[in-house]
């Protein structure tokens, strides 16, 4: 049985790193609730993480990683390839997911954004893997 293709959650116009707005996720959203949405986060999807200057970057999700101590997410933060890890216990604190109402308005107007968004997700190299012995970086 084939596999059916899931097209990754993004926002068109953004760029890795680049700040996120209040429309484009829930700043409010509780911690429980924001680990809940994050759990549901696919490789290639977008999402937004506090950096060490308290504000929401653009990452896109490069590795899903399994440890003793549960789940770990690897965003590709910037179009270096640096990477941020988060441990399932703090993803509530550190990660939002994008709005409904972004993903709703997030249809490509013409067949080059389209282009566009697949170029960029070709640049990224995503992995799921189950390693116990993982190094974690702490968030900034």
């Amino acid at each position: 049985m084939a596999e059916e293709q899931r097209t990754p959650t993004q926002v068109e116009g953004l760029s890795l790193g680049d700040e996120g707005q209040l429309h484009h996720f829930n700043a409010l959203a509780s911690r429980e609730e924001a680990a809940a949405a994050a759990k549901d986060l696919e490789c290639g999807d977008a999402a937004f993480i506090k950096r060490s200057d308290l504000k929401w970057t653009y990452a896109i999700l490069a590795e899903k990683d399994t440890d003793s101590e549960g789940v770990i997410l690897r965003f590709e933060v910037d179009m270096d390839k640096n990477r941020k890890s988060f441990p399932q216990k703090q993803w509530g604190k550190y990660i939002r997911v994008i709005s409904k109402q972004e993903q709703a308005a997030d249809e490509p107007a013409s067949a080059v954004e389209a282009t566009s968004k697949t170029s960029l997700l070709s640049k990224i190299s995503f992995t799921k893997s189950s390693s116990t012995s993982s190094k974690q970086a702490e968030p900034e």
